[in-house]
């Protein structure tokens, strides 16, 4: 609150100095003519002096009034002088924030001040702990950088689902679920705005390919879009009251979402309370109104009526005027915008004068430490297996072989605007990383072998270029590696981009045929010589690993890292930190062929088309895998650690269900290794009137550390909504009467105990707007409960 009164009277005392300059112009400070925006009440009285100009302006987002150097976009500037709003600034991005290092500030010696920021890990490996009250932590850290470097609105997190393994952008999604994905945005949204900065859940909704992204036609059922395509949103608004939403660039059932009153005001609002701003993805205007064609009905305007508040970068203020003129759009609907884009301004540090830093990051070391926490709890031990009577991991002695260019080329985040301009020479890659752990290390990459093609580019906004792999011969890795060493080590990296999906070839998706050789070629050295083959993962989520994950006794998938890259990797690897994560998402045995009972390894078979209709329906990721049978590499929530725990006492609260039903259950560590167990409950409903998956994820939550024989209870609480599913018929989320089935597990697949409850009659518990309809007809996949 000072800092607004110290703000008012520097303008007060500005304009006592326009007044002694220029004696002729009157001027006051806030009579009739001359309003400021100060407060909510403040408003009314701007709508009435703002031109209709002035207002389009507002609304049409601004390229040019940064305060922040590198952020994405900003809101328009050119009103404060006259109305005291200021320029707010948007960056970039899922895992940190995206500013120039150079702000233009110079030290005391003369030399031009960095300001690097700090890059948590992505946003697949955050949801990959399962641990809300980490992320939340790790949100606070967040925050803190975004206020100090004088942000005001963080594009992202981005929470779209992982419909299909390659998806150019999953590296910045949470999940293939949608419980999974909510609870873990709003968990690090209340953290990021807890320090007085605002962020903005994006792309909305079913934004899941790259390939013709912009203005790609979707076809999705009003069923699979409520629950799974836009409940995570649902979740993230109603528990986290983010400060704005981004639409995405797809058309959703023939218009895009930012000119669709449908979803924007009777779904987001109305449903869900919603009471931030909109804005579009930049350049994501859309080009399919809602509204048949008419005078008036532009783009521009055309948004402003669905309840669009800020095109983005930038839009176009005449068009909007021109809706006006022709009586398309109306001055309640024009000041509905700028009134909510007005409130946002009044959240934000540039509206308490708050100015960016051009000093160091103070905050370096705080947020690196967030991202080391978050990176050991998500990083998922796929494997591990006994070689001479011991488990693999963690190696607790004896020299170290690395072998890959990976080792010293370990993936820090994705390309785009997930990129974050971090100090380079804090980044340490695994072989130093190993080494400053006290290990002893034999590297490959210093001694001078073939390279040969290897990785593919990825393309996009910035992503990899190609890459070779190392090809020494098999006398040559035994000599100089695996004779020398106790354990030899592989890395594997894959770089992902915004812009680009994966590729289903050799050297993305898949292995090249140089990551073979020397997975096969070491593989066999090391057998033979009985010891240890470890390969670690450096990626940003799934590739293919049926092919050659049986010739690995350890397989770590470590994620994106970040800025901590290798540190927390060599943590895990040497047993000084215990892996507690869980798979986000599933990795299928391939996403070309089908399975021996005919269906797809991957339900989306539409993926990457110029035109996709969700024919999966609601069964997308484990929904599909365990309602259909389809074999996997390794399931969602599957993950492993150092230690064992054991499941007992499982109880239900009642046997009927009313209003809520507990769920508990004892997880007792039964080993000597201190460690955390991630708990998940699934329920199978009757589908008497609409068929279900086999068992959905309703509940979940991870323990505290638990040392040798010690046992915590976990109890879960199951309300009406969270058993529900959405009736198009009725367009109602509704409980069927019948038996339902509480499965209570380590993963998916590894299912610990079984509890059972009746529901005696049927509950709508929420009737909605029948909204977001399919223009064309949807042959949706349904389970044939006859097989």
């Amino acid at each position: 609150m000072l800092r607004k009164h110290i703000r008012v009277l520097s303008l007060m005392m500005t304009m006592a100095m326009v007044i002694m300059l220029f004696p002729r112009v009157p001027f006051s400070f806030a009579d009739d003519k001359d309003v400021y925006l100060e407060d909510e009440s403040s408003i009314p009285k701007l709508l009435e002096v703002m031109t209709l100009e002035e207002k389009a302006a507002l609304l049409a987002g601004d390229r040019d009034s940064q305060k922040l150097k590198g952020a994405a976009g900003s809101t328009l500037g050119d009103l404060y002088e006259k109305y005291g709003i200021p320029a707010t600034s948007l960056p970039d991005g899922p895992a940190g924030v995206r500013i120039d290092p150079l702000p233009g500030g110079t030290a005391p010696d003369g030399t031009p001040l960095t300001r690097y920021a700090t890059q948590f890990p992505n946003a697949s490996a955050r949801a990959s702990t399962w641990n809300l009250d980490l992320l939340s932590k790790m949100g606070e850290a967040f925050g803190k950088e975004l206020y100090y470097f004088g942000a005001d609105l963080l594009l992202a997190p981005g929470m779209n689902i992982h419909r299909h393994p390659l998806n150019g952008r999953n590296f910045e999604y949470y999940s293939e679920d949608p419980l999974l994905s909510g609870k873990s945005s709003a968990a690090e949204i209340k953290g990021i705005q807890s320090k007085g900065v605002g962020t903005t859940i994006k792309h909305f909704a079913a934004n899941n390919q790259e390939k013709s992204r912009h203005n790609l036609p979707t076809n999705v059922s009003q069923r699979a879009l409520r629950e799974i395509y836009l409940k995570g949103f649902e979740i993230a608004v109603k528990e986290a009251s983010p400060w704005a939403i981004m639409t995405a660039y797809n058309q959703i059932n023939g218009t895009s979402p930012s000119q669709n009153p449908e979803l924007l005001q009777k779904i987001a609002r109305e449903e869900w309370g919603f009471d931030g701003i909109f804005m579009t993805d930049w350049g994501g205007q859309g080009n399919a109104s809602y509204w048949k064609e008419q005078p008036g009905n532009n783009t521009y305007s055309s948004m402003v009526k669905a309840g669009m508040d800020l095109s983005m970068p930038a839009g176009n203020a005449d068009q909007i005027i021109a809706g006006y003129q022709a009586g398309f759009l109306t001055m309640e609907e024009i000041d509905a915008a700028v009134t909510r884009v007005l409130q946002y301004i009044l959240k934000t540090p540039a509206f308490d004068g708050v100015k960016p830093s051009t000093d160091h990051n103070k905050y370096a070391e705080e947020s690196e430490q967030a991202a080391f926490n978050t990176a050991i709890e998500g990083m998922v031990l796929l494997k591990n297996e006994k070689v001479k009577g011991k488990e693999v991991l963690p190696l607790t002695g004896g020299t170290i072989g690395t072998i890959g260019n990976a080792t010293n080329n370990l993936v820090r985040g994705g390309a785009g605007s997930g990129n974050v301009n971090v100090d380079t020479s804090k980044l340490v890659h695994l072989a130093r990383a190993l080494r400053d752990t006290g290990a002893t290390v034999i590297d490959a990459t210093e001694n001078n072998y073939p390279q040969v093609d290897s990785i593919l580019p990825v393309g996009g906004f910035g992503g990899d270029p190609a890459y070779k792999e190392m090809k020494p011969t098999k006398e040559q890795l035994a000599k100089d590696i695996v004779n020398k060493s106790d354990s030899v080590i592989m890395t594997i990296r894959r770089g992902s981009s915004e812009g680009v999906d994966v590729a289903a070839e050799k050297g993305a998706y898949y292995l090249s045929d140089a990551e073979q050789y020397l997975i096969e070629t070491a593989s066999a050295l090391c057998r033979k010589a009985k010891k240890p083959f470890i390969v670690v993962l450096s990626t940003g989520g799934p590739i293919e690993m049926e092919s050659w994950k049986d010739k690995a006794d350890a397989i770590l998938l470590s994620w994106e890292n970040g800025t901590v890259l290798g540190k927390p990797i060599a943590a895990v690897l040497t047993g000084k930190e215990n892996p507690s994560g869980k798979l986000s998402t599933t990795f299928p045995i391939d996403v070309k062929g089908v399975a021996k009972n005919g269906y797809s390894y991957v339900p989306s078979t539409t993926f990457g088309e110029s035109r996709v209709t969700y024919n999966e329906g609601i069964y997308v990721g484990y929904r599909y895998f365990d309602t259909f049978n389809v074999p996997v590499s390794y399931e969602f929530g599957y993950g492993m650690n150092y230690s064992d725990f054991h499941y007992s006492h499982p109880k239900l609260s009642a046997k009927k269900f009313d209003d809520s039903i507990k769920v508990s259950i004892d997880i007792k560590n039964t080993s000597k290794v201190a460690g955390k167990e991630v708990v998940q409950v699934y329920v199978g409903a009757p589908g008497k009137t609409m068929h279900k998956p086999v068992k959905e994820l309703r509940a979940f939550g991870k323990t505290r550390e638990l040392g040798k024989n010690e046992k915590q209870t976990l109890t879960f609480t199951l309300d009406a909504k969270s058993l529900a599913s959405f009736d198009e018929n009725r367009s109602a989320w509704v409980v069927e009467p019948g038996k339902y089935t509480v499965y209570i597990g380590a993963s998916s697949k590894d299912i610990k105990h079984t509890l059972n409850f009746t529901v005696d009659k049927e509950i709508i518990v929420e009737k909605v707007n029948d909204v977001m309809k399919p223009v064309v007809e949807i042959d949706e996949l349904v389970p044939d409960r006859s097989r």
